[in-house]
């Protein structure tokens, strides 16, 4: 998660396709117009997962993710931190960042689908 900075998994998905399209046609390998509707139906396909999205719980999970618990009453979860690859240093600055200087007080830490810490 933390390789996408703010963006999903999906739409980084969608933006390297776009780019590879889009570079094909620029380079001049496929005929420019034909790529430019491929490229306007994926950013058209985008947009629709987003409206799905938003009315569907299950797309909006699929295209977005799950939240992972990292820290909670105390303990910090060891295994969910090394799988996602956070350090005690990522939850040290995320305290940090909120106003606190130690883990004393922190009900819990989560790993956003986005990337962040909260």
């Amino acid at each position: 998660m933390r390789t996408f900075g703010l963006q999903t998994p999906f739409d980084m998905v969608v933006y390297i396709t776009l780019g590879g399209m889009l570079d094909r046609t620029i380079m001049g390998h496929y005929p420019f117009l034909p790529c430019l509707a491929a490229c306007a139906g994926l950013v058209l396909l985008h947009r629709l997962f987003a409206v799905l999205s938003f009315h569907s719980k299950f797309i909006h999970k699929l295209t977005t993710g799950n939240p992972v618990l990292l820290f909670s009453e105390g303990k910090e979860k060891p295994e969910k931190m090394q799988k996602h690859e956070i350090s005690r240093k990522d939850l040290m600055v995320t305290i940090r960042e909120n106003g606190f200087d130690n883990l004393d007080g922190i009900q819990s830490i989560w790993l956003e689908p986005d990337g962040t810490l909260a």
